[in-house]
């Protein structure tokens, strides 16, 4: 995750690159950056444009547009079209506009999620898993479904790891991800959580993002490191997006994501 570390290191003439770094360490260091603009045939600004240009292609790569509202067909076509402006990889809707969405999406070459049993996760199994059949039918990428906080309980593990079997099975080829709230779970709880995701075997947690507190979902993604993808959704503003993205964030679904790409432009061109 190196590239997305240096979204907020971009190197300034004016001041140092580096704090740490000595004054002819920073005149070197701006000499290379000089003489690769020399080589490309550009400005120093030109080449500065091109690499914040690229850092911004780069995060909008990795942003789904979660349209988690009942829009009207008008408002969904709007949506879909800022989508496919910004560049966003993808966006997420819930079932009930999932056939406009389809063909919208599909015209727009724009990848497509949908949301089952969402916010909550409360709807019977069987209501969950004719929903994921029904999803499953559609020209989609996935199939989101939140997961109730899981309590330190044998049967109520079972029935979560029960339920989430028959979903996957549902969605058939598509893949299923496992909505999370972490900071609705205990430590011991989102181990025990972790350790089901992988016997069910959902190898995407999307964390959902409700506030700027980031302590358990650095618990989550320690726990999840090396077996499980982890992904974001929520209001997630700038500086909590390049927190998680440099965590080891695989994408960001956000609500808002076009003043996201906004605040980024704006920082990155300060």
């Amino acid at each position: 995750m190196e590239d997305i570390k240096l979204l907020t290191q971009l190197p300034k003439i004016e001041k140092p690159i580096n704090e740490n770094q000595t004054i002819e360490q920073e005149k070197q260091e701006i000499s290379k950056f000089q003489k690769s603009a020399e080589i490309f045939g550009k400005s120093l600004l030109e080449l500065e444009s091109e690499f914040i240009d690229f850092k911004v292609e780069k995060l909008k790569s990795k942003i789904d547009y979660l349209l988690e509202d009942n829009f009207s067909e008008i408002g969904l076509k709007e949506k879909i079209l800022a989508a496919r402006k910004n560049g966003f990889s993808s966006i997420t809707v819930m079932p009930t506009r999932l056939s406009n969405a389809s063909k919208l999406a599909k015209d727009k070459k724009i990848g497509l999620n949908a949301l089952i049993a969402y916010p909550h996760g409360e709807d019977f199994t069987r209501v969950k898993v004719l929903s994921a059949k029904l999803c499953a039918k559609t020209e989609i990428s996935s199939v989101l479904t939140p997961i109730i906080p899981v309590m330190l309980n044998y049967y109520r593990i079972k029935n979560t790891e029960r339920e989430l079997v028959k979903i996957k099975r549902a969605v058939g080829k598509k893949q299923l991800k496992a909505i999370v709230n972490a900071n609705d779970f205990s430590q011991s709880a989102l181990t025990a959580l972790v350790k089901l995701l992988v016997q069910t075997k959902i190898n995407t947690v999307v964390v959902k993002i409700e506030s700027d507190d980031l302590i358990n979902v650095k618990t989550l993604f320690n726990l999840c490191a090396g077996k499980i993808k982890i992904e974001a959704m929520g209001d997630i503003n700038l500086k909590t997006g390049i927190s998680l993205l440099n965590l080891g964030c695989q994408k960001l679904s956000a609500r808002f994501a076009e003043k996201l790409c906004d605040e980024l432009i704006t920082k990155l061109k300060a």
